[in-house]
């Protein structure tokens, strides 16, 4: 059978990296018995049964197990209708002598075709024919659900262990819950309309909106706690303690109990709720230590402008400081007022959101640039040579491109992508003629049901994937009888491996008068 092989590779939109499992193409090819199992005559080419349907006739394919592409060709051998695509055997009509094809008479856009002899062709596609998938490019938050494929990371969340909340846009916002060592995301609906915000709230997702923040829970995807009202500026909880950041001032929220602050300054834009008290801040830098109804200043002798904020392990806060043009990580013990800043690799510093656990020194930070987005998870390790030296636990990318094309077998964006020429391939020996088929040349078309390999008169043989809405298709040989095919719906570049071409036979099926 053609099956889809556990394989996955998780990829930067330049280069495939292992991730896990890719499976669920629902749409590879079907397949039924053809062959000794099968209850006609082998040797029999092409029978036809007299009938009273004149577009009616019986055929015998080759007697080898696999599907069957049938079509109507007219006497130049141009493909006028096609009538099956690889179709299992079961799928056809059973005469006496063989498998019955019904032809109505029309070509491929339903119009009458002229007066003449048309005749019927068609390939089975052996079992040893195989597609499997094997990586995504430039998008590594796409997966195998026919669930839309993000267009935009719009913010991020450390959730748990090994694992990030991602907050995107496909055709509407969900959050992907994503864990670092597996390919398969949890997908949780949202349904809050405007720019978002997302943090994590215990077990829960906090979801800021323009006058509204709301609480999901990922595992009944369910709003369980919703606050309605304008001039929200930043909202944070721990899963008890809740602070409304308001244009009026901060609000805080315990259980039951709902407490008014006097706000230390008019342009607050960032909170963080720590084990025992409350930070705020402005986008200048200056911050405050909400202990109860007290606001208290923290001096940290170094002001820097803030990006974002995140609560941290006990009473310490991770700050997002800007410094010249790149990003600066500082943590603030808020109580012994004991500063870190910890130097970021070069290609992080352009990160504009940070997210950390509450337990432990792990970070989650957003780079957004040049039309690219970017999450990746840090663990601080230790400061050596005046360097701060990081363990990368998660790193995806989503990346807009004009189009692709592939350069010494690799995946570029480019705006030309050109197009791939026929891959030929020399397939075995056919059953029924005991002779050399002729070299059969390939290509591969996308349509609204997927993307299809196809012979070159246009006859589909086989379907390589279900992915709707695709743009591009670009392919390469690969090895004797195998090829790469690369698709493209505009938001994400899959490659599939197909192989075993070599089993592919041609048959004559008859002639519709």
């Amino acid at each position: 059978m053609i099956s889809l092989q556990p394989v996955s590779l998780f990829t930067d939109p330049r280069r495939a990296k292992a991730l896990g499992v890719m499976v669920g193409f629902a749409a590879a090819c079907a397949w039924g018995v053809v062959g000794p199992a099968s209850p006609f005559v082998p040797g029999l080419q092409a029978q036809e049964e007299q009938t009273a349907n004149p577009h009616q006739l019986m055929f015998v394919p080759p007697p080898v197990e696999g599907v069957i592409s049938l079509g109507v060709y007219d006497a130049r051998g141009k493909l006028v209708r096609v009538l099956a695509r690889a179709a299992p055997v079961e799928s056809f009509k059973a005469g006496l002598n063989g498998l019955v094809a019904d032809w109505d008479g029309n070509d491929a856009e339903g119009k009458p075709v002229p007066g003449g002899k048309y005749y019927a062709r068609g390939i089975v596609a052996g079992e040893d024919v195989d597609v499997s998938g094997e990586a995504f490019y430039f998008n590594d938050f796409a997966d195998n659900t026919d669930a839309p494929r993000p267009s935009e990371v719009v913010d991020a969340a450390f959730y748990a262990k090994e694992q990030a909340a991602v907050l995107v846009t496909a055709d509407k916002p969900e959050v992907l819950i994503v864990d670092a060592k597996t390919a398969e995301p949890q997908h949780v609906p949202v349904d809050l309309p405007g720019r978002l915000r997302l943090k994590a709230a215990g077990p829960g997702l906090l979801l800021l909106g323009q006058d509204r923040v709301e609480v999901l829970d990922p595992k009944t995807q369910t709003v369980v706690w919703r606050e309605k009202g304008e001039g929200l500026r930043d909202v944070d909880s721990d899963g008890t303690r809740t602070l409304l950041l308001r244009d009026q001032g901060p609000v805080l929220l315990n259980g039951q109990n709902r407490q008014s602050l006097e706000p230390p300054a008019r342009d607050l834009a960032y909170a963080a709720v720590l084990q025992s008290t409350i930070l705020v801040g402005t986008e200048a830098g200056k911050l405050w230590r909400l202990d109860g109804p007290q606001a208290l200043p923290l001096e940290t002798g170094d002001p820097k402008p803030l990006l974002d904020v995140a609560a941290g392990r006990e009473d310490t806060a991770w700050l997002l400081v800007k410094e010249g043009d790149r990003a600066l990580v500082r943590q603030l013990n808020v109580r012994s007022l004991e500063v870190r800043d910890l130097e970021l690799p070069p290609d992080l510093r352009g990160a504009t959101r940070i997210s950390a656990a509450r337990d432990r020194d792990v970070l989650l930070l957003l780079i957004k640039a040049n039309d690219r987005e970017r999450v990746v998870g840090l663990r601080y390790q230790q400061a050596r040579a005046q360097q701060s030296i990081w363990e990368k636990w998660f790193d995806r990318a989503r990346e807009n491109f004009p189009g692709f094309s592939l350069k010494n077998g690799q995946v570029m964006p480019v705006n030309d992508p050109g197009e791939s020429s026929p891959v030929s391939v020399r397939a075995a020996d056919n059953p029924l003629e005991n002779a050399r088929q002729q070299v059969f040349q390939l290509t591969v078309s996308a349509d609204s049901s997927g993307t299809w390999l196809v012979n070159s008169d246009g006859l589909p043989i086989c379907q390589v994937s279900t992915t709707k809405g695709v743009k591009q298709v670009k392919w390469i040989p690969d090895g004797k009888n195998g090829m790469r095919v690369f698709a493209s719906d505009g938001r994400v570049v899959e490659e599939y491996h197909v192989t075993g071409l070599e089993n592919l036979y041609r048959f004559d099926a008859g002639s519709f008068d």
